[in-house]
């Protein structure tokens, strides 16, 4: 992979793990754990037969759920966005891509 799409991922996958701006501050970056505690949540109200998403479709529901998975997947055992390597990095921020605009 080249350095300037490396780049480009490295600075996506912070915009993607970053928070929302506080008051015309800097946006925060979301640690693991936060991040894994907001797709829980999230996998939780995608569960929900009344929820929030139960007028989802089905499909839409599934590629999120599947996106998901592969984010559980590549954060298990890892405590920090550092312990990825760059292909990891990338598929995560698929993943997350992924997941926000379905």
């Amino acid at each position: 992979m080249k350095i300037p799409v490396l780049i480009g991922c490295g600075i996506l996958l912070a915009g993607l793990a970053s928070g929302p701006s506080v008051a015309g501050g800097e946006p925060t970056v979301m640690t693991v754990p936060e991040i894994l505690q907001v797709q829980h949540a999230l996998r939780g109200q995608l569960d929900a037969p009344a929820g929030p998403y139960a007028h989802v479709d089905k499909g839409a529901l599934q590629q999120i759920e599947t996106a998901q998975d592969r984010v559980f997947h590549l954060l298990d055992g890892v405590s920090s966005l550092d312990q990825l390597n760059d292909q990891q990095k990338v598929e995560l921020t698929n993943s997350l891509q992924l997941i926000r605009t379905t």
